[in-house]
């Protein structure tokens, strides 16, 4: 049985237009592939582009906004890039004041 498939594959290759058939066939399954990945994936790229569109609106919001959230404020993340000029203790005692709910500033 296997003999003769591989014979019925060889007298294929030997036809004039097998490259062409095989290109065709190729191709077809690539795009009945696509259009069934492209049709169950709707729904999914539709949330991605809401939720992205949702980000982009809070970003941009929290630029010109008099709102001060915690966490927005550049001082936290200044710290953090320089954490290697800071001693461990200091950096201990702000973490300690932040989960206190105290304001790090000194007195």
């Amino acid at each position: 049985m296997q003999n003769q498939i591989m014979d019925y594959w060889h007298q294929f290759l030997q036809l004039e237009f097998a490259n062409e058939i095989l290109m065709i066939f190729g191709a077809m399954l690539v795009l009945i592939g696509v259009m069934r990945i492209i049709k169950s994936s709707l729904r999914l790229v539709f949330w991605v582009l809401l939720s992205g569109i949702g980000v982009a609106s809070v970003s941009y919001g929290m630029n010109g906004s008099s709102i001060n959230l915690p966490g927005t404020g550049g001082s936290l993340t200044e710290l953090v890039h320089q954490r290697k000029e800071i001693p461990a203790d200091a950096l201990r005692v702000l973490c300690l004041k932040l989960d206190d709910g105290q304001d790090p500033k000194p007195e």
